[in-house]
């Protein structure tokens, strides 16, 4: 039994190539439909990540806390309701403006400016920016080394690494060993500079820390202080920012709007992501079934065309005693050898297609295109194709049963 489907099959295969020019125009139907569906449906993961991707790559257990020093008791009396949530970590920053933009200091031939969080308690877990796109963003503090406990006492500054690469290209170690900063604050007229040793180094919260603007190297780096180094500074009046990380974020934010303390998080934003996500599957499907059913219109018809310029061949095997069973089985295969050669051309073309997008947003706009492919999207797509193969495959032998022999032979 299997040796004859076996051969069969090889007939097939045969027969497929001796009727290329009859399967040419099924096969012209086949990848446009393939490849418009799978261009459809992996270009949109592509947007859709873009559009989405800074609130997607941000935990969910991120908040932000932002206050006054008059705000004090409520400040206590939610740190105390913190200390009793499993799991949860703060730490408290302040952002340092220093007066007459005197936090703008030259080290090389970069214009460095100087992003100050002044940290609170030594114990320095994590600070709140702002990335390359202005989305709200919280960095877990970890040093080169991967030390994630890091602790910043008065006297010293932890910097980032572009910084720090400067420093050293210019800079020779002082008889202790380490590296040191002067950070400068004070109005113009008395500005003066605290000297700071550099005692870790962390990545750059920016993915592009050095820039260009007004015909200057400009090179915006985070320094990260004591705030025992800034008692009676000149410094602007700045909110202080509390990061927590919890996985009791809802309750988190619960106790802060208690308590009327001003608060932000990426939460609401990544679940409204992932809400987008779940309406562009439904769309997705809603979309790809419309697809299915103008295109396989088109394909019954391209199956039919098939058919009619073989039924002559059909009725020469039945009357040579050829059984319906082999003949349905040899035109599925058929079907099916079409439809696998299609999809995997298909499939080249909407690689092409995609990587010819992406140049030209390299090109055109100078912008990184992400080509991203989603599981579900795989998964709906290979569902069409194998459906569709199938279908089509199973309906192209079964027709091949209603042709009449005697009707064939005569040529009527």
């Amino acid at each position: 039994m299997i040796p004859r489907f076996f051969r069969i099959g090889i007939d097939a295969v045969g027969m497929v190539k001796k009727n290329i020019k009859i399967y040419a125009l099924l096969s012209v139907t086949l990848i446009l439909t393939f490849s418009s569906m799978g261009i459809f449906v992996f270009f949109t993961d592509s947007y859709y990540f873009l559009k989405n991707k800074d609130y997607i790559k941000v935990s969910p257990n991120v908040s932000v806390i932002e206050y006054y020093d008059g705000s004090n008791e409520n400040v206590t009396n939610f740190c105390s309701q913190l200390r009793k949530m499993k799991d949860t970590n703060s730490c408290t920053t302040m952002e340092v403006v220093l007066q007459d933009d005197a936090n703008q200091i030259i080290e090389g031939d970069i214009y460095v400016k100087a992003d100050i969080h002044a940290v609170y308690g030594q114990k320095l877990w994590a600070y709140y920016y702002n990335n390359d796109s202005g989305v709200f963003d919280v960095n877990r503090m970890q040093t080169l080394q991967g030390e994630k406990s890091i602790r910043v006492r008065q006297g010293e500054v932890v910097i980032s690494k572009y910084l720090y690469d400067i420093i050293i290209s210019n800079q020779k170690p002082e008889e202790d060993g380490f590296y040191y900063v002067n950070v400068p604050y004070g109005y113009k007229m008395d500005r003066c500079y605290k000297k700071l040793r550099i005692v870790d180094v962390v990545e750059d919260s920016l993915k592009q820390p050095v820039y260009i603007e007004n015909e200057k190297t400009v090179g915006e780096f985070d320094f990260f202080v004591s705030m025992d180094d800034f008692d009676g500074m000149n410094t602007d009046t700045v909110r202080k920012r509390m990061v927590v990380v919890s996985p009791k974020n809802v309750q988190v934010l619960e106790q802060a709007s208690k308590l009327g303390l001003d608060f932000s998080t990426p939460m609401y934003d990544k679940l409204q992501a992932f809400q987008d996500l779940r309406n562009m599957i439904f769309i997705k499907a809603a979309i790809i079934i419309a697809i299915l059913l103008l295109l396989g219109i088109n394909l019954y018809s391209c199956f039919s065309n098939a058919l009619n310029e073989r039924k002559f061949e059909i009725g020469v095997k039945r009357a040579i005693g050829a059984s319906k069973m082999n003949i349905i089985f040899q035109f599925f295969v058929e079907g099916m050898i079409v439809m696998i050669v299609d999809l995997l051309i298909s499939i080249a073309v909407v690689v092409v297609a995609l990587t010819s997008v992406k140049l030209f947003y390299l090109w055109h706009f100078n912008e990184r295109w992400s080509i991203i492919v989603y599981g579900h999207s795989v998964l709906i797509y290979l569902i069409c194709c194998v459906f569709m193969s199938v279908f089509f495959s199973t309906m192209f032998s079964y027709m091949t049963t209603r042709v009449e022999i005697v009707k064939q032979l005569k040529g009527e």
